[in-house]
């Protein structure tokens, strides 16, 4: 039984992702934009990882908790294809989302191997 419902931290990632697309389309305010520096707006050459989002080196516990970290690992881990579409505004924020999560779902076990399942005793 497949429910298409994401894991925790999926549906976590899955925000992240959309912040980077609202990120990508100017709609966070200035601070927030600030937190989430793109790599390709420093340079007019385009590499794979010119979308990806600059993370500064981390040696502390808050600095890895920061919103640079979290979403910029969650965004950095898209494949190419994925940043460059958002980066050219080719689809809706709905659209994005239906990607990412069946991107993340097809990851998963069709099958549970719980041997002590809730939801799959019969």
């Amino acid at each position: 039984m497949q429910c298409k419902v994401l894991q925790l931290h999926d549906m976590y990632e899955l925000q992240c992702c959309k912040l980077m697309l609202k990120r990508s389309r100017g709609l966070l305010n200035s601070y927030h934009a600030s937190k989430l520096p793109i790599k390709g707006d420093m340079s007019n050459i385009i590499t794979r990882q010119s979308f990806d989002i600059s993370l500064k080196t981390h040696n502390n516990l808050s600095r890895i908790n920061s919103l640079n970290y979290k979403v910029g690992s969650c965004w950095n881990s898209l494949p190419f294809a994925f940043k460059s579409d958002v980066h050219h505004q080719s689809f809706s924020l709905g659209t994005f989302t239906k990607r990412i999560k069946h991107r993340i779902l097809s990851s998963y076990d069709v099958e549970c191997t719980d041997p002590n399942c809730y939801t799959c005793k019969n």
